[in-house]
């Protein structure tokens, strides 16, 4: 009969292997490839992931995998099988163990290079991973690429360890598979297809089912132009014809060229641009002004006149009436968009003189010398006008700034009288102030 002592003690020792002990408690499988695709001759495929969960141990206590067992589908594809282990469930940080060359349709692992193993005063998870090489051999057909834990294929040594174990859900639902044959595509497309001759044009592929190492072969009229994986261009000509072919290196491809679209330039020349009247024009009184004309080769052209770098607004005909001096230039812009200017021409406008003898002459002599001199008449009368409507904002320090261009006036006016008439119309009285500015910003 036990005496209460010996009770007492016999349950603190039942206590204490149901605490302390290092224990195996269970393991599960997961499918990692579900929805994936491999091309023949890839390695580090997953296939699979297997958790063995243990409790906590204590110091000199553990259990460990003594050897795994997985069933392979379409076994014959495979040129390796390779167990990876870690403490977590990312395979990057995962440890090659033991790898079996030509695994046919079972795979059995043990003898492994590190033994997985759980010890130590926590709970552990080893996380086992199934790696496949294809072979390089095998045809683009879709083959599925799938295992899973042969049934009483798992043993464990070592503290709560046994053999013949088969892990929940050892055959996980989801497979990959082998790629299926495939067929290159390219596209190309230009920066631009309407260009003036000599711009800078690239051209761009977007391809499908290339490979790893695509290949590139331009063409402009059938002809190579290029290997790069972009075209450009500067020299291309009206109606050439660019296309690319592309040379796939995809293990899988049903063919290994094809040939893109067709991109066909339509580029323009420049016009001509000049002016008739040359290099220079005198207009001398009674005269006051000139008619400049243009001249190009191309018809349905644009103008645009500058007189001394200036635009000059509204000046959109091939011809230009001149009443100031200075210098003129003509820009020609074709239905493309190809513009050229012409050389400068200068118009030069001249004033009248009053020319008069001396006042003692009474009489002049035939083939007798006069002295003449002159005397300067050179005022005259020019007309400026803004038709412009210009909105006057109520209540403003700021207001509102018409601008009158005089340009082509000379530089030097002697005795000008400068009349500026304005109209406005303006609900309030007594509450508008009118400034006149100079050229240069002065009032």
């Amino acid at each position: 009969m036990f005496s209460k002592k010996t009770i007492l003690i016999f349950l603190f020792l039942l206590t204490g292997i149901n605490v302390f002990a290092a224990r195996y408690s269970s393991s599960s499988c997961t499918q990692l490839n579900t929805g994936t695709t491999a091309t023949p001759g890839s390695t580090a495929n997953q296939i699979i992931r297997v958790d063995l969960v243990g409790t906590g141990n204590n110091a000199g206590q553990s259990w460990n995998l003594s050897s795994i067992t997985f069933s392979l589908t379409n076994s014959s594809n495979y040129s390796s099988a390779k167990l990876y282990y870690g403490t977590s469930t990312s395979f990057s940080s995962a440890t090659l163990i033991k790898t079996i060359s030509n695994p046919g349709s079972t795979a059995a692992f043990s003898g492994f290079s590190t033994t997985p193993t759980a010890s130590g005063g926590s709970a552990t998870t080893i996380s086992l991973f199934l790696v496949v090489d294809l072979k390089s051999t095998i045809s683009c057909n879709n083959d599925v690429i799938d295992a899973s834990v042969a049934s009483s294929g798992l043993n464990i040594g070592g503290n709560g360890g046994a053999n013949n174990l088969t892990p929940t859900s050892n055959n996980p639902s989801g497979n990959g598979n082998v790629s299926s044959s495939v067929t290159p595509n390219i596209t190309i497309a230009s920066s631009a297809t309407s260009i003036c001759e000599g711009t800078f044009v690239t051209f761009t592929p977007t391809i499908s089912n290339g490979g790893a190492s695509p290949a590139y072969q331009w063409k402009v009229n059938g002809t190579n132009s290029g290997t790069a994986s972009t075209f450009t261009s500067t020299t291309l000509a009206n109606s050439d014809i660019v296309t690319c072919v592309l040379t796939s290196n995809h293990v899988c491809a049903s063919t290994s060229t094809a040939t893109s679209n067709v991109v066909s330039m339509t580029v323009d020349a420049y016009p001509t641009a000049s002016i008739t009247q040359g290099s220079s024009v005198n207009v001398c009184p009674p005269t006051t002004s000139t008619t400049l004309n243009a001249s190009t080769n191309q018809l349905g052209a644009t103008y645009s006149w500058k007189k001394d770098g200036n635009a000059i607004s509204g000046a959109s005909s091939s011809t230009y009436a001149a009443s100031f001096g200075g210098s003129y230039i003509v820009t020609i812009t074709n239905a493309t968009g190809c513009s050229t200017s012409s050389s400068a021409t200068v118009v030069n406008i001249g004033n009248s003189l009053a020319i008069a003898a001396s006042s003692n002459l009474s009489a002049v002599c035939p083939n007798s010398t006069v002295n003449l001199t002159t005397t300067n008449s050179s005022n005259f009368t020019k007309t400026f006008t803004n038709s412009t409507s210009v909105s006057i904002p109520d209540n403003s320090t700021t207001g509102a700034t018409s601008n009158i261009d005089v340009s082509g006036l000379p530089n030097t006016l002697t005795g000008a009288t400068i009349t500026v008439s304005l109209s406005i119309n303006h609900t309030y009285n007594d509450d508008l102030e009118v400034y006149l500015l100079k050229p240069g910003g002065s009032i």
